[in-house]
């Protein structure tokens, strides 16, 4: 079994060619430490983002999806920084290298 969390909004930043990914309600806050973790990016025949697989085991697995399980056609494995809630929920991630490892700095088709 799954965790699954649903995006809110992508955003990405040309300067340093960065995705953040905000997750949950828009009234809560990411106040945790950002951590790094070994995820996977879950993209599109066209190399846009669908999802993020956070990794962990069991109920601690978490999915934050932006589309549905469907579309997904490839998996990229990279380092994804991931800030909580003070209960530990995701609620901001941000992947670096956008742009070579994703179509990052163009409009999602699933936002």
């Amino acid at each position: 079994m799954l965790t699954e969390r649903t995006a809110r909004a992508l955003h990405y930043d040309s300067a340093i060619d960065e995705v953040r990914v905000d997750v949950g309600d828009p009234g809560r806050r990411a106040t945790g430490r950002p951590r790094t973790v070994q995820g996977q990016l879950l993209l599109d025949a066209e190399g846009f983002l669908v999802g993020v697989d956070l990794g962990g085991e069991g109920l601690a697995r978490v999915l934050v999806m932006l589309g549905s399980h469907e579309k997904v056609a490839r998996t990229t494995a990279t380092a994804i920084s991931v800030t909580g809630d003070a209960s530990g929920t995701p609620m901001e991630i941000r992947i670096g290298w956008a742009k070579g490892a994703m179509r990052g700095g163009e409009p999602n088709p699933y936002l």
